[in-house]
Parts: structure tokens; C-alpha cells; sequence
């Protein structure tokens, strides 16, 4: 809508063509593979297609490391060569239990990794960057199962009429922030951001 050319480049993993929209050209391919799929240069370059489940990746390490490690590494690679300004969808799980939390899973673990190999990349090739931190996005186009999101994953389970599901010890909190404003940001971040600084979360905690 504001005039520009948007490709998205997606293995599909947990995507779904059902969530396209007019005027994007969509391209399927795996993230390390971003050179062959993307010619051009682009201005921005949003990095937000990871791996992106806390608890499953314990039991999904290979997978993990392949989107997360191999494939973040492909796109940084094409950042070096291309020069545009990127910015990274990193992870909230870095700053649980004061720092703790980072190393508490194979996703927390490359997440918080990936934030300093952009960081390194940017002081090293003199590259712009931009970090960003997702507290728990919910919307439309969440799934429930394996890959959900608990907000989509709850609601499910109220429209079926079933007990509500909670992961030990169930006094966690949580901060919710809606994708819209999650897209809103992004979009102020890419024009306006520089460094590893930006947290898109409400201000209203809730108890899970």
C-alpha cells in the first residue's frame, strides 16, 4: 500500500498460501538458498522466518540448527553482499530469568545467537541493522497444534468445549501484542531504527 515491491521468500514449514495478499511476489525456498531465489537488491531485507516453538524444539535440535542456524546464516550472507538494511525478528526468550532463559532451549539458544552474529556482521561490513523483540504476537492466521501459538491454541479448545490445557506451574505471565501492531512497527522500525534495541510488546502483563 505505500508503493513498494514486496518479495517473500518462504519454505512453507509453517506457512501457508492461504495467508497471501494481493501485490506480494511469493517465492518458495529455504532462507540459505536466499541468493538463488532473490536477485535483486533490496532496500530492506525483514528477516522474520525462523523456528519459533520453545518447548517442541527440545525433541527438534536438527531442525532447529537447519532454519535457524544454517538458514539465518544464508541471509547474512546475502545482507554482506547486497548491503541493504536488514532487520532481524529476534526473540523475547533472551531476556527470561534475567538472561537465563537464552540457554534454556535449542530455539531460545540460535535466537539469542543469530541477535549477536547480526550485531557482529553489522560491526563487521559496516552494515545497517535493526534487532526486534516479539512478545507472544496473536491475530489472525495463528494455528493451533504442534507449531500454535497459545492464545489460537486456547481459543480452539473453548470452541470445542474442552478444559483449557496449562503448562506447568501455570503462574507464568505473559506480555500479548497483537500482529497489527507488530506490522506497524516493523514498518517504523525499518525507516526510522538502528541497532539492537527494539522490544514490540503492550504494556499489560497477563497471568497465563
Amino acid at each position: 500500500s505505500l508503493g513498494h515491491q514486496v518479495i517473500s521468500l518462504d519454505n512453507y514449514f509453517t506457512g501457508s498460501t492461504q495467508s497471501h495478499v494481493p501485490g506480494v511476489d511469493y517465492r518458495e525456498g529455504h532462507t540459505k538458498d536466499i541468493a538463488d531465489h532473490v536477485k535483486e537488491t533490496p532496500d530492506y531485507t525483514y528477516h522474520l522466518g525462523e523456528y519459533s516453538r520453545v518447548e517442541v524444539s527440545i525433541a527438534e535440535l536438527q531442525v532447529v540448527w537447519e532454519i535457524n542456524v544454517v538458514g539465518s546464516l544464508g541471509v547474512l550472507e546475502f545482507w554482506a553482499k547486497t548491503g541493504p538494511m536488514l532487520i532481524y525478528a529476534g526473540s523475547s526468550t533472551k531476556f527470561a530469568e534475567g538472561g537465563l532463559g537464552c540457554n534454556q532451549s535449542p530455539y531460545a539458544f540460535s535466537k539469542a545467537t543469530n541477535t549477536k552474529m547480526v550485531s557482529n556482521y553489522g560491526d563487521w561490513y559496516d552494515l545497517p541493522y535493526a534487532t526486534t523483540y516479539f512478545y507472544n504476537v496473536y491475530g489472525q492466521g495463528e494455528r493451533a497444534g504442534k507449531y500454535g501459538t497459545v492464545i489460537e491454541i486456547f481459543r480452539q479448545k473453548y470452541i470445542n468445549a474442552e478444559p483449557l490445557t496449562i503448562t506447568a506451574p501455570g503462574t507464568q505471565q505473559r506480555i500479548f501484542t497483537h500482529v497489527d501492531d507488530i506490522v506497524d512497527g516493523l514498518v517504523l522500525i525499518g525507516e526510522h531504527g538502528e541497532g539492537d534495541e527494539f522490544g514490540l510488546g503492550a504494556d499489560d502483563i497477563y497471568s497465563i
